[in-house]
């Protein structure tokens, strides 16, 4: 829940609580009112203030169309955050599956890449014995270049995937090496 997106969604659902304990309210505070009155009565005639309490008790509505709506609303923002949960945890586990195939792979053509300059010195000094031709020579030194590229290109995949996993935890991964 340390996702950004994730720690949102929670924040959603806190606020349709809310909201759904705001609407379960149905007593309200007493209102003061004020006023001026005249009365016109034959032979008298009065006028003056007028003060007194407003309180209105709701005995058969108590907002229940309201407390409804709230109601589904939070149903709503579980069920999206729910879906965000599982949305996340199945990037997770797609992106740590990457992540661990791709680091593989790429530990292991890194183990492989200190024998391609060795295939380098060989065919130079086969070149210069007379046992290979040009041909010969530069086709082993393109291949240990495509080799080396293929490897450089392994490598950055690896590393895009460790980052996708890193934004798919939220945070920066300190001990899952490049």
């Amino acid at each position: 829940s340390s996702r950004p997106d994730l720690m949102a969604r929670e924040v959603d659902v806190e606020r349709a609580e809310y909201w759904r304990r705001l609407g379960g309210r149905y007593l309200e505070f007493p209102a003061l009112v004020g006023g001026w009155t005249v009365f016109d009565e034959e032979g008298s005639d009065i006028d003056g203030p007028v003060f007194g309490v407003e309180w209105n008790i709701p005995l058969f509505d108590r907002q229940q169309g309201e407390r409804a709506r709230t109601d589904r609303e939070v149903e709503v923002a579980r069920a999206k955050l729910e879906l965000s949960r599982a949305q996340a945890a199945a990037e997770l586990d797609a992106a740590l599956g990457v992540n661990e195939e791709l680091r593989a792979a790429a530990l292991d053509v890194e183990e492989a890449t200190p024998y391609a300059g060795a295939d380098n010195e060989s065919a130079t000094a086969e070149f210069e014995a007379g046992e290979a031709t040009r041909t010969d020579l530069l086709e082993t030194h393109r291949s240990v270049a495509d080799s080396r590229l293929a490897a450089l290109g392994l490598q950055q995949e690896a590393l895009a995937a460790h980052r996708r996993l890193e934004m798919s935890v939220g945070r920066p991964l300190t001990d899952g090496g490049s």
